[in-house]
């Protein structure tokens, strides 16, 4: 791997193994915080994805503090390995502010062109989020609190805005997200944006 940057030397990332009990349980209270995709079944689907060699899925820990697994971050195959996809950034809340996802994140743009988790032949990278309307305009925040029953973002803090300053650029808007687990009356606006890297 390259050498990293003094952004990328917040963090290391090391795969998870969640054939490892004590690793699912940890990805199972992280989502549960995170609030996406934190069901047992969830863990079950990465558990599948991870030994089909599809996903590999990354516990962040902090450079000062390699004992702490402090959020995760995935890198998922797509096709041929033209594209890759970066997926399920989460911190934990205690941990945020201090670069450490961007860090993460950077880190995965640079080991998607190589193996043994990227492809040779990688030529952009993909990200989905939340729609950036759910925190601009004022109709669709309404919509977001009546589907999810929490508030949505401050205006100017979405993830899409965060994407779009590394450079990813939104090319669909779709339906995609369940609104809640436990609150299953809908689907949320989802944004898909792209990176080309080579």
């Amino acid at each position: 791997m390259s050498t990293p940057s003094p952004t990328q030397s917040k963090c290391t990332l090391e795969p998870a193994n969640l054939r490892e009990q004590s690793q699912a349980d940890e990805l199972l209270r992280q989502r549960k915080i995170c609030g996406w995709k934190s069901t047992p079944e969830d863990i079950t689907s990465w558990q599948e994805r991870t030994a089909a060699r599809t996903t590999t899925l990354f516990w962040i820990k902090p450079t000062a503090q390699p004992d702490l697994q402090v959020g995760h971050i995935s890198l998922d195959k797509v096709g041929d390995g033209s594209t890759l996809k970066i997926a399920d950034l989460f911190v934990l809340p205690e941990h945020r502010g201090g670069g450490i996802a961007r860090a993460a994140f950077q880190t995965l743009e640079e080991w998607a062109t190589t193996e043994p988790y990227g492809s040779k032949n990688c030529k952009a990278l993909l990200v989905d989020t939340l729609s950036q309307r759910y925190s601009e305009e004022d109709e669709y925040r309404l919509e977001y609190f009546r589907l999810t029953g929490v508030e949505p973002k401050p205006k100017g803090a979405t993830n899409e805005e965060w994407y779009t300053r590394m450079g990813y650029v939104k090319y669909k808007e779709e339906p995609s997200y369940p609104a809640r687990e436990n609150r299953p009356c809908g689907l949320l606006l989802a944004s898909f944006l792209k990176k080309e890297i080579r």
